[in-house]
């Protein structure tokens, strides 16, 4: 994976960085704990813009956030809700989860997107219920860019304070990406078993 991003980002420079960011976003096992930090570390040895990084870096990854907002705009919430009532048992969701879950974003919509783009794998996530819920383009742009730059700047400044030790980086951060997936997938589960214990109680009734 870092000898395909290294020959990414060595041969295409800024747009190299904004490829691969649009990608982490689609195809989230792309890190972009390694993708910035070495872009960071290049900048450093003059081989790219430190500033073409870090814009290249956030306009690929709010790209990358923008597809996934409109998969979840022409789901719809009403489309979820029926398909969940089918389906939804097999991936621990209910229509009261989607309703609940949606009631909620609407409230708290706008600190949600910009938190949300600071935490691994909810980066890619949080832009599904922005569109689901039908939030203002314009304003899920605005915070998604905000707070897509903050994390994209710091892992940029990090892999170029870092120098060949970019690698680092990746190593501190990665652990925490992994433990939020083990989280979400703990929460899966137990909603999983919870699901279907329900169903064979009332089935049994």
């Amino acid at each position: 994976m870092e000898d395909l991003i290294v020959d990414v980002i060595g041969g295409m420079g800024a747009i190299g960085v904004a490829l691969l960011m649009f990608a982490e976003n689609v195809f989230p096992p792309i890190p972009s704990e390694l993708i910035m930090p070495l872009a960071g570390y290049l900048s450093s040895q003059g081989q790219m813009s430190y500033w073409g990084a870090i814009i290249g870096g956030t306009l690929g990854s709010l790209l990358g956030g923008a597809l996934w907002y409109w998969v979840g705009y022409k789901i719809s919430k009403e489309r979820l809700v029926r398909w969940s009532d089918r389906f939804g048992v097999w991936i621990a969701v209910t229509p009261d989860d989607v309703e609940k879950t949606c009631a909620w974003f609407e409230r708290h919509g706008q600190m949600s997107v910009f938190l949300g783009r600071l935490v691994p794998l909810v980066r890619t996530l949080i832009s599904l219920p922005a569109g689901l819920t039908r939030m203002p383009f314009r304003k899920f742009l605005i915070f998604s860019a905000i707070g897509t730059f903050i994390w994209t700047y710091a892992l940029t400044f990090a892999g170029r304070f870092l120098g060949e030790r970019f690698a680092e980086v990746e190593r501190y951060v990665g652990p925490f990406s992994w433990a939020v997936i083990g989280v979400i997938l703990l929460i899966y589960f137990y909603r999983l078993i919870s699901l279907g214990l329900k169903r064979r109680a009332q089935r049994s009734q």
